[in-house]
């Protein structure tokens, strides 16, 4: 059995820190087999304030998720089929980060002199994060790894 939270929010999901109004209890639900901990379905008893959330924070794997329509089931159960927040779930670790930056490919004016790294910047931080992808989500091949790199601000260049 897993224990969660369940609240609302009106945040876009591109954000990286979101503002969630969590119900007051927290629930214990089971999720179904087989898991995938990316998206997961959970099964809970009914809960007519769950109905209009759409967020879920399971303390057991440390993850954020959201979801939409929830289920109605036989006896007095409901289930709820999770998709992953990866941006909130880890937004102390992409927040604390550092990193060099080195490509980008927007086709923007850029402080930065690498003619193949256009980006414009209006505050000074960059911020940086490898997320280890053992599985091949994303890029279709297992043991890879990507990188997320933001940067914004009044940054000079190197002369």
């Amino acid at each position: 059995m897993l224990t969660v939270q369940i609240g609302k929010t009106f945040d876009d999901p591109k954000k990286l820190q979101k503002t969630i109004s969590w119900l007051e209890n927290s629930f214990s639900c089971k999720p179904s087999e087989p898991c995938d901990i990316l998206s997961p379905v959970l099964i809970l008893g009914y809960n007519a304030n769950i109905v209009n959330c759409n967020y879920v924070y399971i303390s057991d794997w440390h993850r954020f998720y959201f979801y939409k329509n929830p289920q109605i089931l036989t006896g007095g159960r409901m289930s709820l089929q999770l998709s992953i927040d990866p941006l909130h779930t880890w937004a102390s670790t992409i927040l604390n980060s550092e990193g060099i930056i080195i490509r980008a490919t927007l086709p923007a004016p850029t402080l930065i002199p690498d003619g193949q790294y256009p980006l414009l910047t209006s505050q000074r931080v960059i911020q940086n994060a490898v997320f280890s992808n053992p599985n091949g989500y994303f890029l279709n091949a297992a043991n890879s790894s990507f990188i997320l790199t933001t940067l914004s601000g009044d940054w000079t260049p190197p002369e």
